[in-house]
């Protein structure tokens, strides 16, 4: 068993080297755009905190990769998705053109669909127990559907969305995601109670992330985001900002990020806590 060393700059370098091969080198430029979104940068925060999870559960060896990858394969997708002009119509993306200005909606909309099949082939590699491993699936494949579901709620958004409903579409576009990572590490040691306690962590993640993102849609430039700013006012689209205004929305997300800090160092996920933590540096 191959014992984890590597920090965390280490993980991304090879995180970043793995999601190129992953992608076939075949004369099509759909291989081209879904390279091109996938080198395109951006944080990683999601498969660090699969990779956080599966440490502060006592995984030793690297046995995190093929849902890390997976994630970021989904995630990437889903922003190829989320740029095109029927939805938010964003020409920019982590600073560069968005896949769709670079290749074409029609290939865009290929290279999206060709990394979601992607995501579920690399986890179907997965070194697991078979139960385990039908776990995995089950919250991956329900965590990518309320994705979908979170994406149909915020295009077809009512102006007149309370805080509530606002806060569920949230938690489906954005959270889900957050909770299959911080689900991985109690999935493959078997720990239901504390699997329980990361979805719910999760959702709540999810909602700090969307809030601290409809702030900096309000607040910065395009170059300071690296992507379209301005598009959630402009298509009249319901947020918790709009509702709040500034100030409290900014209160309710310190509020949530402290929150979720205190809860995941209870149960002593340190490694990712320290994840949100950096990512609470940044702000706005």
């Amino acid at each position: 068993m191959k014992i984890v060393k590597e920090t965390n700059n280490d993980f991304l370098k090879n995180l970043n080297m793995k999601l190129q091969e992953c992608i076939e080198s075949i004369p099509l430029n759909t291989a081209n755009a879904m390279r091109y979104s996938l080198s395109a940068g951006g944080k990683r925060v999601r498969p660090l905190l699969v990779r956080a999870s599966c440490l502060d559960c006592g995984m030793k060896d690297n046995s995190f990769w093929e849902p890390a990858i997976a994630v970021e394969l989904f995630h990437t997708a889903s922003l190829i998705h989320d740029d095109l002009p029927p939805i938010d119509d964003s020409s920019t993306r982590r600073g560069k053109p968005s896949c769709h200005v670079k290749y074409g909606q029609d290939l865009a909309i290929l290279a999206g669909d060709g990394l979601i099949l992607k995501s579920f082939e690399v986890l179907s590699k997965s070194q697991l127990e078979s139960d385990s491993l039908i776990r995995l699936f089950k919250v991956f494949s329900n965590a990518v559907y309320k994705v979908l579901l979170g994406e149909a709620m915020d295009v077809e958004a009512l102006p007149h969305m309370n805080a509530k409903q606002i806060a569920q579409v949230y938690k489906y576009k954005t959270g889900a995601l957050f909770s299959f990572c911080l689900s991985v590490g109690p999935i493959m040691i078997s720990n239901m109670k504390l699997f329980e306690k990361t979805i719910k962590l999760g959702e709540t993640i999810g909602i700090w992330f969307q809030l601290l993102d409809d702030l900096k849609d309000a607040t910065l430039t395009e170059k300071e985001t690296g992507k379209t700013v301005g598009r959630d006012s402009l298509l009249n689209r319901p947020t918790l900002l709009k509702i709040l205004g500034l100030e409290r929305a900014q209160l309710l997300a310190d509020n949530l990020y402290r929150a979720v800090i205190k809860a995941l160092k209870r149960e002593r996920m340190i490694n990712s806590a320290n994840i949100i933590e950096e990512l609470g540096k940044v702000g706005v």
